[in-house]
């Protein structure tokens, strides 16, 4: 089970089984010291049981685990779907190798960059039309990424620390920073319509609210700025991310 927490892991109540072998219990119990051959004396006993069970459930109540969270669902649509079964495989990956990373600082950075994937991909199976965007995402980034993890879950295991070795982890771990920064511009890339559209949204309610004369501010008089909904989106359009990003996996010597 992964050590460092974070998106991949999910808390869950496990509960103790004590209390339902303290109802068998509590029947024979009251078997040996009681009748059983009236309804009311089976009325007792289950009541006798009942008053068992909750009593071990106080005892021994419900334990708070962390268990791995299962991978992505798939959507319907055929296309998306090829996408995410495809990230479910490099998503397994990522977690054997983080799995047996001794360097918690590596460990934690491969952890950030699973939870972004699936912030990525819980994107696309809310909008399955969007799997286009994340073309080069799933077919090129996210295997390299899994690829470089394991290459330096495999240079650890080896326990050298010869320059040349020492020299590629410190590579990998560097570039994993790189690699945060890059899926977290894809992850905000695939918002940045939805920014638009609320941004143009409040820019025509300014707009309203001020020709009726109802805003007391005068800072937030657009129309007198020359600040229309249509400007407003082009400029937003101009600072919004493209739906691509760039990431490059070799670092110059």
């Amino acid at each position: 089970m992964c050590p460092y927490g974070g998106n991949s892991m999910e808390k869950k109540l496990r509960e103790s089984i004590v209390p339902i072998y303290a109802v068998g219990a509590a029947w024979i119990i009251y078997a040996l010291f009681f009748p059983l051959y009236r309804l009311i004396d089976f009325f007792a006993a289950s009541a006798f049981s009942v008053a068992v069970y909750f009593a071990a459930k106080v005892i021994f109540p419900p334990k708070e685990v962390l268990v791995e969270r299962k991978l992505m669902e798939l959507t319907g649509d055929e296309k998306a779907d090829a996408f995410i079964e495809e990230a479910n495989g490099y998503l397994k990956a990522m977690r054997a190798s983080r799995n047996s990373i001794k360097n918690a600082q590596v460990g934690a950075k491969q952890q950030r960059i699973e939870e972004i994937t699936l912030k990525i991909f819980d994107y696309l199976r809310e909008n399955p039309d969007s799997a286009q965007d994340i073309h080069r995402f799933t077919s090129y980034y996210l295997p390299t990424t899994a690829k470089l993890m394991d290459s330096y879950a495999l240079l650890e295991a080896k326990g050298a620390t010869t320059p040349n070795i020492k020299g590629t982890m410190d590579k990998i771990d560097a570039m994993l920073d790189k690699v945060i920064t890059a899926f977290d511009k894809q992850l905000d890339s695939l918002y940045a319509y939805e920014a638009m559209d609320v941004s143009a949204e409040i820019t025509v309610m300014q707009n309203i609210l001020n020709s009726e004369g109802l805003l007391e501010d005068n800072s937030m008089d657009l129309a007198g700025a020359g600040v229309t909904a249509e400007s407003a989106v082009k400029d937003f359009e101009k600072q919004a991310p493209s739906s691509g990003i760039t990431l490059t996996l070799e670092e110059k010597e």
